[in-house]
Order: structure tokens, then sequence, then C-alpha cells
């Protein structure tokens, strides 16, 4: 009887210890594929990675990208070259010359919400 209770316990504390050590390889490889997969983590960093993209783009005086950065948690390094491209066609069809703080702006909330749905009909009934 006392072998088989410690039998059942033995079996027990093999599934804790193999869910614990699924667990920490989950975590750790989440943190390694956010790396792989270009994940920027810091103010700097993100801040370095459109520092390196703007330098193809004029930009304004006005143009603090610390402040930008400060606002694209979350944003791979993708989403934040594709910022500085969509802030460049916007100063352009604007007939700028020099990307702003406004297009820069502009270009992050269109990432974040999605582009504008001009063409989305409200029923008389939701207008009230």
């Amino acid at each position: 009887m006392v072998s088989s209770e410690l039998g059942n316990f033995k079996d027990q504390l093999c599934r804790i210890f193999r869910s614990l050590a699924l667990g920490l390889l989950l975590i750790f490889d989440i943190g390694a594929l956010a790396e792989d997969r270009g994940i920027s983590k810091g103010l700097g960093q993100r801040r370095q990675i459109m520092e390196s993209h703007m330098s193809k783009v004029l930009k304004a005086e006005d143009v603090d990208l610390m402040i930008i950065a400060g606002g694209t948690i979350g944003f791979f390094v993708v989403d934040l070259a594709n910022l500085i491209n969509i802030a460049a066609v916007k100063a352009a069809m604007d007939g700028a010359k020099a990307v702003t703080m406004a297009d820069l702006e502009y270009a992050k909330h269109k990432i974040i919400l999605g582009s504008e749905r001009k063409s989305a009909v409200i029923l008389r009934s939701y207008q009230n």
C-alpha cells in the first residue's frame, strides 16, 4: 500500500515538473521568437530604427523621433519602416517638402487604427 502511494506521488511530481519545464520553455522560446521576429524592445532602439529610415527622407525641424518612439510600443521593425513610408507619402500628397510631426502622427494612427473607412454606411436606426 505504501509503494502504491509512493508511486502516485512520483507520478504527480513528474507531471508537475513536466508542466513547469514546459512553461519555462514556452516563456524562453517566446522571448527568442520575439527577438527573431524583429519586435523592437526599447525606446532608444525604436528611435534608432526610425532614424535610419528617416535618413532617406527630408524631415522638418519640428520632428522629434523620441516622441514618436514613445507611442510605438510593440511595433515590429517593419511597422516602424512602414510608419516612415506612410508619413513620407502623406507629406508628398500634401505638397510638403519635408515630413513633419503631424505626418508621423498621422502614419502612427493609420498603422494602429487602420485605414480610414469613407464608404461605411450608417443606418438611420443607429443615427439617433
